[in-house]
Order: C-alpha cells, then structure tokens, then sequence
C-alpha cells in the first residue's frame, strides 16, 4: 500500500508518493494504436502517457497534445464527475503502478468552494479498477485499488507542506491567522486558517485563474505573427515567454507582462472584497499561477510571501497529510 499526495490542477496534475514526484499537463486526447515513429528510442513516460480505461485508450499530457487530434482541457465547474478527471486520476497513480495489483490511500483537494462534491469524488473512486497502462510498445493490464481517499479544502495541502515533514509530523508552527492564496490555472482559492483550524466561512474560490492571461497573448500572438494556438498549447510558450516563429525564437515577454499585470490587479481586487488583508499574521501565496504572479502581488500584500516550489507545494502537503493519518507515525498513539 503507497500513501499519495494528488493534485489534479485545472492546468497541471501534481502528484508524489515522497520519493518520486511528476508533473504534466492536464489535457487528454482520444487515442489511437497507430505506429508512433520517432528517431530516439528513449521516451521518458511522463511524455508518453496512455491509458485504456472502458475500453477507450486516451493520450494524456504531452502525449495527447502531440499525437491526439481531439485533446481538450476540462475548464467546466463540474470537472470532478466526468470522465476527465478519472482519467487523469488514474494515469497520475499510473507512474506508482509496479505490481499487477496495486493499492494506494489518496489524500486530494477540491477548492473550497466545491467541497460539496467531497463525497460523490469518494464513493466514485474507492474501490478496484481496472486499467490497462501503455509500456514496452504494449498494453498491460493492471488492477488499482483505492483503499482511502481523502477529500481536502485544496489550499490546505500548501499549509501543510509548510507546517508538517514528508512523514506528516509537524516541524514548523503558524500561530495566528493564516491566509493561503493559491493561484490556479482557471480558478484560485483564498483558505484562512486560525491557529492550525481551516475556517471555510472565510475561504472562497475565485473564477479567476491564470487561464485569463490566455486569451489575451493568444490574440496577441495571433495578430503580431499569424499563429493561432489553442490555450492547451500554450503552457509552454508562456511559461517561457518565447514563440517560435519560422524555426526562430521570439521574444513574447511584454506581451505577457501586460497581461500578468492586468490579472494581477484584478486577482488583489478580489482578495481585499472578500478579506480584511490586514487581519491576517500571514499571507502564503502558492500554485503555479501564484508563482507567475508573485512579483506582481507581494508588493501589494507585506505580510505575504512565495512558497518554496509552489507549483507543487499543495501535492507535497496531502502527501505529508496522508503520512500522518495512515502512516508509521500517528500523533494519536505517541505518548
């Protein structure tokens, strides 16, 4: 049995078992079992991941955005009961799969604001699966049991990873009033925390995510060089500030900066209509779009400060959680 530490972002999919850790694009694509021919016969898996699940193969992350020519990104509030979300669930535990039957107990989030769906997300994934995963040019079958699953505020797991070790005992306390910012990628989530104590009457999701910049560079792009790209296609060109254009590299910073900054005002218009920011001891700003942003934020918010590697720092802290309730060391049985 392998406890987890999951998060299945809007944009990436985070996911660590302590001695591993990945990371890739939250896109699935209709797959296929067409001949992929490359020059280098070593692939690393995280840019070829595919699953059969129900009798349908699906390309995930890089795979699909390169080889699939349906692939889509979910951005819809009721993600959590598609068939979207299984698939990324299962090819994230996908990478921890070594035996023919494996067991895992999950600690994930769902954002405050859709913690409501906390149950139906349990009862639709604890239990044995059946999923075939793409290795050695083949198919293998294997069983995936989900033992425990534990349903999170989803900015919690960014308090943890900043108060408890990887084996879920607490190094570091936060006294006061804690407020997490989690920037996402279609959404972020405000979580204020008292004392150690999640109060959810003060925690809210925001329909504003790093995903509004999109739109923006794409038809920036678009109208400065002709190049029309899917905003699943562009997590790389932003995260760079580089496009490609005939073979040569192009500068597309300003056009980002531009479009950080207006996301950014918007994002502290947000956070001082639902917060008194000057209540809180602590500001904690996380997540991917977090990171891509802080230079914009932390000056307007003085308590406040960046995480260490925010983008995966909700995925280490369920992890951290999930030590602590289901592993070796359990606070309840120390004396």
């Amino acid at each position: 049995m392998q406890c987890v530490g999951l998060d299945i972002g809007y944009g990436f999919v985070k996911v660590t078992d302590g001695e591993y850790g990945y990371a890739f694009p939250s896109v699935i694509g209709t797959g296929h079992t067409k001949t992929i021919y490359r020059t280098s016969t070593q692939v690393e898996r995280i840019n070829d991941l595919r699953v059969l699940i129900d009798n349908q193969i699906y390309f995930v992350g890089k795979a699909a955005l390169r080889h699939s020519r349906f692939a889509i990104r979910d951005l819809s509030d009721m993600r959590s009961q598609n068939e979207e979300l299984k698939v990324l669930f299962f090819s994230a535990l996908s990478f921890f799969c070594q035996e023919k039957h494996n067991r895992f107990k999950v600690v994930t989030g769902l954002p405050p604001g859709r913690m409501h769906m906390a149950d139906d997300l349990i009862n639709r994934f604890v239990r044995e699966h059946m999923v075939s995963i793409y290795r050695g040019r083949t198919y293998q079958e294997t069983v995936i049991s989900i033992d425990d699953l534990d349903v999170v505020p989803q900015p919690v797991g960014t308090y943890w990873a900043q108060t408890l070790d990887i084996q879920g005992r607490e190094n570091r306390t936060l006294e006061g009033r804690v407020g997490i910012i989690d920037i996402g990628f279609r959404t972020s989530d405000l979580a204020a925390i008292e004392d150690g104590e999640f109060i959810p009457s003060d925690s809210y999701t925001i329909p504003v995510g790093i995903s509004d910049t999109y739109t923006d560079i794409s038809e920036q792009v678009m109208r400065n060089y002709g190049i029309d790209r899917e905003s699943f296609a562009l997590d790389e060109n932003v995260i760079k500030g580089i496009i490609t254009v005939s073979g040569r590299p192009v500068d597309i910073t300003a056009i980002r900066h531009q479009a950080f900054q207006q996301l950014a005002s918007k994002l502290l218009i947000e956070i001082n209509s639902r917060w008194t920011v000057l209540g809180f001891d602590r500001l904690f700003l996380s997540g991917g779009g977090g990171q891509a942003l802080s230079s914009y934020l932390l000056p307007h918010l003085p308590q406040s400060e960046l995480v260490s590697n925010p983008s995966t720092a909700n995925s280490r802290g369920y992890l951290s959680w999930a030590n602590r309730i289901w592993g070796d060391f359990n606070p309840d049985n120390v004396t």
